[in-house]
């Protein structure tokens, strides 16, 4: 007999306020955690572009901006806090490019980037749950 051990090391993914997003392919929402609308400060008017870069395909991002045109607007509420736009086509490529079928949760990174003067934040891929 060969037995896979999992324990709080090998199996805990997400950590409890940490920056992630949920995608779903079957509705095409992606949503956004507490610690994600904190780090990225998202609020009643923000509004996400996300991003994929074509040289390296498993690498995402997501931009959040107050200009709605041509950005997704984002369902902000604050009790109890949430937020979440839907987009089949980015939820179906970006589960894709992870190799999950039906959802994951994905951890973003908490330090920004800037390209061309707009600021992404990395979608991270390699460790999808």
């Amino acid at each position: 007999m060969k037995l896979k051990e999992y324990n709080a090391e090998n199996s805990k993914n997400i950590v409890v306020g940490a920056p992630y997003i949920r995608v779903v392919r079957k509705s095409g929402t992606i949503s956004f955690s507490k610690g994600a609308i904190d780090l990225m400060g998202i609020g009643n008017n923000s509004a996400a572009v996300v991003s994929n870069d074509e040289d390296s395909p498993r690498d995402w991002y997501v931009c959040i901006t107050t200009s709605y045109e041509p950005a997704f607007k984002i369902r902000y509420k604050t009790a109890p806090i949430g937020a979440m736009f839907n987009c089949s086509k980015i939820a179906k490529n970006l589960l894709d490019a992870v190799g999950e079928f039906k959802s994951a949760s994905l951890k973003i990174s908490k330090e920004p980037i800037s390209v061309n003067g707009t600021t992404y934040f990395l979608i991270i891929t390699s460790k999808a749950k």
